[in-house]
């Protein structure tokens, strides 16, 4: 129990779509077993798109889809690669959705790539999708330690936050935040 409590203290402390929303990490450590998680997407952001240019419109709704669905499968990866002894079924479920995680990452770069995004979105539409696969780069990979960890060796996961800390940080949630929030973009990916 203690080691399970431990997990979940090193995901809740270190995911960014947690780490600055204003909440007690006490409380959500604690949250009610009802609690249900979100749905699991049946598929992720894609927009196969090329050299077009993007209506203000089109781009906020591909953001929210993205950072939705991103937000849904980061719930789910979190809540099953906190238990510490997975079954295989469990296994095989968590790659899946840590490989849908990195197909929804990578379409949307591709994405905003390959068309010409509205004036004033260019910057913080990299910074949110550079934002955003950081911080699951760093979940999948706190993950898959988190399975292999020794109960008394804490070192990788210091190696880990260590690698992490400049790039998936309140103050780059912060930008990230503050770009949706000027271009009116409401997701559920930064709920309070």
């Amino acid at each position: 129990m203690r080691y399970k409590k431990l997990t979940a203290i090193l995901l809740t402390s270190f995911l960014i779509l947690g780490a600055c929303s204003g909440h007690d990490d006490h409380e959500k450590i604690n949250k009610n077993d009802d609690e249900k998680l979100p749905p699991i997407p049946k598929k992720v952001f894609v927009d196969q798109q090329s050299n077009k240019q993007l209506s203000e419109k089109e781009l906020k709704n591909s953001i929210k889809t993205y950072l939705n669905t991103n937000k849904d499968l980061a719930d789910n990866i979190t809540d099953l690669g906190s238990e510490t002894k997975l079954n295989k079924k469990d296994k095989k479920k968590l790659n899946k959705l840590q490989h849908m995680s990195k197909e929804n990452d990578q379409n949307f770069e591709d994405y905003i790539r390959k068309n010409e995004l509205p004036k004033g979105y260019k910057k913080g539409t990299e910074l949110t999708g550079k934002y955003t696969k950081e911080t699951n780069e760093y979940l999948n990979q706190l993950t898959s330690k988190l399975q292999k960890l020794d109960k008394k060796d804490t070192k990788e996961i210091d190696k880990l936050n260590s690698k992490y800390k400049d790039k998936v940080n309140g103050k780059q949630q912060k930008k990230v935040e503050k770009f949706l929030k000027d271009k009116d973009i409401e997701t559920k990916a930064f709920e309070k």
